[in-house]
């Protein structure tokens, strides 16, 4: 049950929706909605208008531009994304994040522009997008703000969209989860380029149970140079200090040093 009044919008063009959000100073943006309902009725958040995108097609799909950059519209559905031919074939790594989530339900209603969604089930989402080097596009009516991270900015402030650049990087994701509860304990997103069997550049990211995302910099830096073939035998520099009652920080740190190597092994197995 929801216990706060708000205000309901839902705008027909973008323009209407910047008018909107400059006009109503304490707004929040329903854009897919699951995340956001769902504080809302723990009266986590507070607000006294909603904006919904649900009517605005320029906030929807996907559209590859003339240097083939990938652009996601912020309110494209997580479920659309797992079924449209671009995503599946050009971004495998996102594609395999979403159908990790396993819910449907989620996925019908949350878009990948719910910035409330980076807290709950789609972090991994999140960590697959850093991976990417993902450009989030935050617009109002006055300017325009480009960041490699989703921020919190201020309320008159809309994600408009998601660009994803032409790379030849190659990106995966990998996690293990709980085997008495089927709940991911770890995940990693990974990009990694190599000449010669030789990793030249790589970004890792981790995202845990508890929702956290970080870029493991040690880890990056300890297998640029190295030939992948033999990494097995490598130990990953890596400290995970975890918050859980449950794991210690040693197991989730062995964790994480098998999904990177998974994500080699791979990336291995992608080019021979």
């Amino acid at each position: 049950m929801i216990s706060i009044e708000f205000k309901y919008k839902e705008p027909k063009s973008y323009q209407e929706l910047l008018e909107l959000l400059a006009a109503e100073k304490n707004s929040m943006v329903l854009s897919g909605g699951y995340s956001l309902v769902r504080q809302l009725k723990a009266n986590l958040i507070e607000g006294n208008c909603i904006i919904s995108t649900a009517s605005i097609a320029e906030l929807d799909g996907i559209i590859v531009d003339d240097d083939k950059n990938i652009n996601i519209g912020s309110s494209m559905l997580l479920s659309s994304i797992v079924n449209d031919a671009v995503a599946s074939t050009r971004l495998p790594a996102l594609h395999q994040a979403i159908k990790y989530i396993g819910d449907m339900q989620y996925c019908n209603q949350t878009s990948i522009g719910d910035e409330f969604s980076y807290s709950w089930e789609s972090s991994r989402i999140l960590a697959v997008l850093i991976a990417y080097n993902t450009i989030f596009q935050y617009e109002n009516k006055y300017k325009l703000t480009e960041c490699f991270e989703p921020f919190k900015p201020q309320s008159d402030f809309i994600l408009k969209y998601l660009c994803i650049k032409e790379s030849a990087d190659f990106v995966c994701y990998e996690e293990i989860r709980d085997q008495v509860n089927g709940l991911p304990q770890c995940g990693i997103a990974c990009s990694i380029s190599a000449e010669n069997e030789t990793i030249k550049s790589a970004k890792i990211v981790m995202c845990s149970r508890g929702l956290n995302t970080a870029t493991l910099e040690e880890a990056q830096a300890s297998i640029i140079g190295q030939a992948y073939s033999d990494l097995n035998n490598l130990e990953l520099p890596i400290s995970y200090a975890t918050k859980s009652p449950y794991y210690s920080s040693e197991y989730f740190s062995n964790l994480i040093n098998i999904l990177i190597k998974q994500c080699i092994a791979r990336y291995a197995c992608f080019n021979d």
